[in-house]
C-alpha cells in the first residue's frame, strides 16, 4: 500500500483530547515563536499582537496552537491554549479550542492587554510520525478494505494517534531524564494504544466497517 504523508490528528484534536498533556508538550518542542511582549486592543480582543515577533516570518500558521498567559507583578496567570485562525505579520487571530472563530469568550480582556506571554511549537513533526505509525500497524487492514474512511473509522483513527504521539513522546521523554510520572504516563498510553487498536483489528476482521480501499490513504 502507498502511502503519502498527512496527519490522522492535529493539534487541536490533542488539545481538546489532552489538553494537560498538550501543554507539557509544548516544553519538548523547540519553539516556533515566543515572547514576553503580546498584547490585545481592547477593540479587538481575539487578536494577539507583538512589537518583537513576526508570527508570520516564523512559521506560524493557521491550525497552531498558542499557549498565552499574561505576566503580572513577577508571576503568571495560568495559561490557555488558543488556535491560530490567521497570521498577518506580528498579529494572529486565535479562537477557542473546538469552537468556530470568535465564538465564546475572548481572550483579551475589555480594556486590552499587554505582556502577554506567547509561545506557539509545532507538533507536526510529531503528529506525522504517530500518523505513520498507526498507518503501519493498520496496514494490512488497509490493504484489504477492512478499515474504512467513514465517520466512525475516522474517529476511532483520530483517537488512536492522539494516543500513539502521546505515549511516544512520553517514552522519549522517560528515555532521557527518569520520572514517575513521565513513566506512568508512557505506560498509560501504552496500554491504550495496544487496547484501541485491538478493537480495530477485531473491528475490521469482523468485516464490521469494510469500504473501499481509496476512502483510506493517507493525502495532504
Amino acid at each position: 500500500m502507498s502511502v503519502v504523508q498527512s496527519f490522522y490528528a492535529t493539534e487541536e484534536d490533542v488539545a481538546l483530547r489532552a489538553p494537560a498533556d498538550y501543554a507539557a508538550l509544548l516544553e519538548l518542542e523547540p519553539p516556533l515563536a515566543t515572547g514576553p511582549d503580546g498584547g490585545f486592543l481592547a477593540g479587538s480582543r481575539w487578536t494577539l499582537r507583538s512589537t518583537l515577533v513576526d508570527f508570520e516570518a516564523q512559521g506560524v500558521r493557521p491550525g497552531h496552537l498558542v499557549r498565552v498567559r499574561q505576566a503580572a507583578n513577577g508571576s503568571s496567570y495560568p495559561g490557555e491554549l488558543l488556535i491560530v485562525v490567521s497570521v498577518a505579520g506580528g498579529a494572529m487571530e486565535l479562537r477557542r479550542p473546538g469552537e468556530p472563530a470568535r465564538v465564546g469568550q475572548p481572550p483579551g480582556p475589555p480594556g486590552g492587554a499587554t505582556g502577554v506571554e506567547f509561545l506557539v511549537a509545532d507538533l507536526g513533526p510529531r503528529l506525522e510520525r504517530a500518523s505513520r505509525e498507526v498507518a503501519g500497524r493498520l496496514g494490512l487492514l488497509w490493504a484489504d478494505g477492512s478499515i474504512g474512511h467513514d465517520a466512525g473509522s475516522i474517529v476511532r483513527l483520530r483517537d488512536l494517534t492522539v494516543a500513539e504521539l502521546l505515549r511516544a513522546t512520553y517514552q522519549a521523554a522517560v528515555s532521557q531524564a527518569s520520572g514517575d510520572l513521565m513513566t506512568a504516563r508512557a505506560e498509560q498510553f501504552r496500554v491504550e494504544v495496544e487496547d484501541r487498536l485491538a478493537r480495530m483489528v477485531a473491528m475490521g476482521r469482523a468485516g464490521s466497517e469494510r469500504v473501499s480501499r481509496s476512502g483510506t490513504r493517507l493525502s495532504r
